[in-house]
């Protein structure tokens, strides 16, 4: 199962507490970081697989360019695959909205969320056609 979620700083303690309650219920899971000029998502994961080698492993990489190719490829290994993206309409956004089979949109109650808001309702009809099947989550996160 793929799950992309536009992870901002109010949804990245959400996105970890879920890998890792999957990973404790015994389930495969990789977080596919594409944001890779902050990396906080990586940057964490490294952090709580050296600090105990007994807590089950949440693995993590680092993705920029061939995603749809990356995430098919780490679907063969992985139970869950957990794609952070960039909240903005970018080639990161747009492959996950083509591939993943759940797609989680936290927002806070902004003026700019809801611009933004739209601008993603606008992407989710461009890509409907190929990812019909697709759940698609807003989460109002204040």
């Amino acid at each position: 199962m793929n799950f992309c979620t536009a992870a901002s700083i109010y949804w990245i303690g959400p996105l970890l507490v879920t890998s890792v309650g999957l990973a404790h219920a015994d389930t495969s899971v990789a977080i596919i970081d594409c944001d890779y000029r902050q990396r906080t998502i990586s940057k964490w994961v490294s952090r709580r697989n050296q600090s105990n080698e007994n807590l089950p492993k949440i693995h993590c990489f680092l993705e920029s360019d061939n995603l749809v190719s990356s995430i098919k490829e780490h679907a063969k290994h992985y139970d869950v695959n957990i794609i952070d993206v960039q909240g903005r309409d970018n080639k990161s956004l747009r492959a996950g909205f083509l591939i993943c089979d759940i797609i989680y949109i936290p927002l806070i109650p902004s003026q700019h969320d809801l611009e933004v808001l739209e601008e993603i309702s606008m992407l989710i009809e461009e890509t409907r056609e190929q990812n019909p099947n697709r759940k698609i989550f807003a989460i109002l996160n204040d």
